[in-house]
């Protein structure tokens, strides 16, 4: 498994999981409701995280030298994780927001 596809598996199932843990606390049985937005959320982000990490591989592929060809292997190991965890911050912040002004 590549950077790539654990940034986009890690988007896919973190953000219905933040949902969930988030409204567990107050949502009561409307936790499952949160738990599928949080899918559809976490299947978008996914897509999202899943293309800008291929075109920075990609990026990486062509031959480039020196501090320009590390820095672009840099951000493919690091980009698309820190969007996949900006992906569940978020996902969590608007859930936690929808609990307390929703219900």
């Amino acid at each position: 498994m590549n950077v790539a596809d654990l940034a986009t598996l890690l988007a896919f199932f973190g953000c219905p999981a933040v949902a969930g843990l988030v409204a567990a606390r107050q949502a009561g049985w409307f936790t499952i409701l949160f738990v599928v937005l949080g899918l559809a959320v976490g299947f978008a982000a996914a897509v999202g995280v899943h293309k800008l990490a291929y075109r920075l591989l990609e990026a990486c592929l062509h031959p480039v030298r020196g501090l320009s060809g590390m820095a672009l292997l840099f951000g493919y190991m690091l980009v698309p994780v820190m969007a996949a965890f900006g992906a569940m911050v978020v996902t969590g912040w608007s859930t936690a927001w929808l609990v307390r002004h929703a219900l």
